[in-house]
Order: structure tokens, then sequence, then C-alpha cells
């Protein structure tokens, strides 16, 4: 089967025991990373999430459906996610037509696949199964976006104006990951309620919006990026003078990998990505862009992948511990040092 966009989750609720396999492809990589969030959303509350890579599918094609067909530790419901980078499509490929023919069901497996250039083939096998859902992931147009912003606000008992809602849209580069966790910032700063709602005005946004710090977190982003543990720890130093603003810091390193992703995605298999970090498309800012390509080098799609799941944790855990700013955001920054020094390698 095959599906765009919405359409897509509303066909697997309607045919989830039918449906064994989904795969979100198309060009836009927020649009994917939406929707494969919406899909993790309609799993059972409970559900356990078991990564698998495609290193480990190419090596040993009846893994998947292996993996599908286990039984969680727990008894609880599980769902397999699979993140694939351009020239992994080949490599999947068998292990994926392996899944699609067994005849016992499994856990449902979702394959996050933006930009992939070689899924042509894989594609086609998924759409052209009983068991399989193919999803097209594309930009929203400029007026679904801001009709999303208005459904997310007054979810979140916001009120919100035009003008507001076409500039968080500009401010979150239209990614609505990104705009929905602004929204719920938002909320939570004018303790809005059914009875009492919040109202998102030019002014809160110039307080609180990614984007718009009162600091500039960009060079200890680069220097961690960059996996320069020395001159991370030494910048570090000013910081825990003053403190740190972990939840501003968080949405100026979240918006910058999604830029990063984007142009790894555009560049598929190319090293050389000189053209496309220039391009204003991509919205990097000029003294970012020599970092940026740097990055790229080190950074492939499916470490950005995990990096930007690992922060979207990082901002739920700053909200809700006890522990100061300081504390998580120098351990997630070492780590990204860390991961930095293996993408070198």
């Amino acid at each position: 089967m095959k599906a765009k966009g919405a359409e897509a989750l509303k066909r697997y609720k309607t045919s989830s025991e039918a449906i064994r396999l989904i795969m979100l492809g198309g060009p836009s990589v927020s649009a994917a990373r939406e929707l494969t969030n919406a899909f993790i959303a309609a799993m059972p509350a409970d559900a356990e999430k078991v990564d698998v890579t495609a290193e480990s599918l190419s090596g040993d094609p009846a893994l998947l459906s292996d993996e599908a067909r286990a039984i969680s530790l727990f008894g609880s419901a599980r769902y397999l996610l699979l993140s694939l980078a351009s020239g992994d499509g080949v490599r999947v490929t068998k292990a994926i037509e392996t899944l699609l023919a067994d005849p016992a069901r499994g856990d449902p497996v979702i394959v996050y696949a933006p930009s992939v250039v070689d899924k042509q083939l894989l594609a086609k096998i998924i759409a052209d199964s009983r068991h399989g859902l193919y999803v097209s992931c594309y930009d929203p147009k400029a007026e679904e976006i801001l009709s999303t912003i208005r459904a997310a606000a007054q979810a979140q008992h916001l009120q919100i104006g035009s003008d507001e809602t076409g500039r968080l849209a500009a401010l979150c580069d239209n990614d609505l990951a990104l705009i929905r966790g602004e929204l719920e910032k938002y909320a939570l700063y004018c303790d809005a309620a059914a009875n009492n709602p919040g109202r998102v005005d030019m002014a809160m946004l110039d307080r609180l919006a990614a984007g718009q710090p009162n600091e500039d977190f960009r060079p200890l982003i680069h220097l961690a990026l960059n996996g320069d543990g020395r001159g991370l720890a030494k910048a570090m130093e000013s910081f825990r003078l003053t403190g740190i603003n972990g939840v501003g810091l968080v949405r100026v390193l979240l918006m910058h990998l999604m830029k990063l992703a984007k142009v790894r995605a555009a560049a598929g298999g190319r090293s050389n990505v000189d053209d496309l970090v220039g391009n204003p498309r991509f919205q990097l800012f000029y003294e970012d862009r020599t970092y940026a390509k740097r990055q790229l080098a080190i950074w492939s799609a499916p470490m950005l992948a995990r990096l930007i799941d690992r922060t979207l944790t990082l901002e739920t855990a700053l909200k809700s511990s006890n522990q100061p700013d300081d504390v998580l955001v120098e351990q997630e920054l070492t780590t990204i040092v860390r991961m930095a020094g293996r993408g070198r390698n």
C-alpha cells in the first residue's frame, strides 16, 4: 500500500492488523520525523521500542523477522524502529522482503528513511505488499502549517493571532516537532488551562522562542559537534559562573541539528557538501557554514537522527529534573563530543 501524509496514519489505524511495516520516505526530513512520532504515538501506551540497524540486517536478512516475532521480557507490546541513510536501502531490502513474506505476524516495524536515494526498489516492494505501507513525506504547504499551529495551540489552551502564528513558524523553520515543543513551553510559562487560556504575543516570542536566547550558545554547540572536548571544557567554565539556560541551549542545538539533517539528506552519499551548505534554502547562518561543513564530515544521517532523539529527550529531562540545568547540559555535551570522536574514526 502507498499513502501520503496524514492519510497514511488513518489507513494504519484502520488496518493495523494487516500492516506489518511502515516506511516513511520522501524528500522532507521534518515531515518524516513528525509522522514517525505520530505512528509511535499510535502504538500501545506501554509499547517497548526496539532499535534495529541496517548494518545488522545486511549480515542477517532473517533478523528483522525474528526480532518482530520475539516476545518482550516484560510481556508488553513492542515495535521496531529502523533508521536508514543513503546507501542502506539496498542493504535492508532482503530483510524487509523476508519480513513481509513471513506467514507469522510480528510486532510492527517503522522505517525512517527520508531522502534515501537508493530506496526505489524497496519502496515498490513495500507498496506492492498488503502487509506494507509506504508513506511519501513532503513539506506541508504554508496554510497547512499555520492551521496545524492554531490547532496545536488550542490543544494547549493557548490563543495565538495570525501574525504570531506566522512568526512562530518562521522561528522554528516550519518544523512542526519544534513548534509543538515551543507551544508546550508557552503553555507552562503562562499556566494555561481550559478555564484560563494563555495568550501568545510578540513579547512572549521575543522572550522565549527558539532561536531567541539571551546567550549565544553556538560556540558551545560547535565545540561539542566538532568533538573538541578540551575547547568545550574551557568554554563551559564561564557558563558555570553565571548558570546556563538549558532549554534555550537545547532549542538552538535542535534547530542547528535539523538544518544539518536536511543538508545531509539532500547530499545523499556525497562527501562534498560545500554547495549545499551555502544554499539559502537550508537557512544556515553565514558564520555557521564553516562549522557545518566539518560537522557533516563527522555526522552521518543515522548519527544525526539519534542525536536529535537524544536532544528531545534532554529537553524533557530539563523540564522535569530537579538537577541544575548546567549538570544535565554538560553531561550531554560531553556525550556529543564522544559521539563525534566515533564519527571521525
